[in-house]
């Protein structure tokens, strides 16, 4: 992590700021993924374009050089139980309070 990125461009995440309007009602972040890409949208009230765009050098360096990959639960397949390992719920309470 400490060299720049390379450029590989292997995958696409990236911060775009948005107004609040543009976001489902509620939420201050809101993942889009889209032709193997994922874009954050996040509530301009909440970033600071600084902010963006230090987070969107480290999403270039990390997915874009393969160094991080995201794995959406519903695309893998879900593994047989054992029974001997208990399974993950999700929290009960949202993990972020807005």
């Amino acid at each position: 992590m400490t060299r720049p990125a390379q450029g590989l461009m292997l995958a696409v995440s990236r911060w775009e700021t948005v107004p609040a309007d543009d976001l489902p009602e509620g939420q201050v972040v809101f993942g889009v993924a889209w032709k193997g890409t994922c874009i954050w949208l996040v509530n301009e009230d909440y970033c600071t374009r600084q902010l963006r765009d230090e987070m969107n050098d480290q999403l270039l360096r990390l997915a874009g050089d393969g160094l991080w990959i995201q794995v959406w639960f519903h695309r893998r397949p879900i593994p047989a139980s054992s029974g001997s390992v208990p399974l993950l719920a999700s929290p009960r309470a949202p993990l972020l309070m807005a």
